[in-house]
């Protein structure tokens, strides 16, 4: 049986260092940090591993649809991509081997237009 692309990241332990130095990255960003203004970061951050678990084992999210829980904000293609860029650069910054980052960053682009609503 082939591993899962959360299982390649290296599970539960490294979402964990992953998602909070992701946030770190986003909160200093003054082209998207403004979206997290209202949002309870320690909740959020708690929410995006779940989310994370979920894509990177293909498997259907129970909680609300990508395109529900965002489309209230108005996001455009260069929120989007901030947000993967600053996915990718933490992917990379850990230290997962290129072929990983690469499968990692595939799923999550496919997320493309349920996060913009198009």
């Amino acid at each position: 049986m082939s591993q899962s692309a959360f299982e390649k990241i290296g599970g539960d332990k490294a979402a964990d260092k992953i998602v909070i130095l992701f946030y770190s990255k986003v909160l200093q960003d003054p082209h998207i940090s403004h979206f997290f203004d209202e949002i309870d970061i320690i909740a959020q951050i708690a929410h995006q591993k779940k989310f994370l678990k979920y894509a990177l084992c293909e498997m259907p999210y129970p909680g609300k649809s990508l395109r529900k829980a965002h489309e209230h904000l108005n996001l455009d293609e260069s929120h989007f991509d901030a947000v993967i860029d600053h996915f990718k650069e933490t992917l990379t910054e850990v230290g997962l081997p290129t072929h990983t980052i690469t499968e990692v960053m595939a799923i999550l682009r496919a997320t493309r237009d349920d996060v913009l609503n198009l």
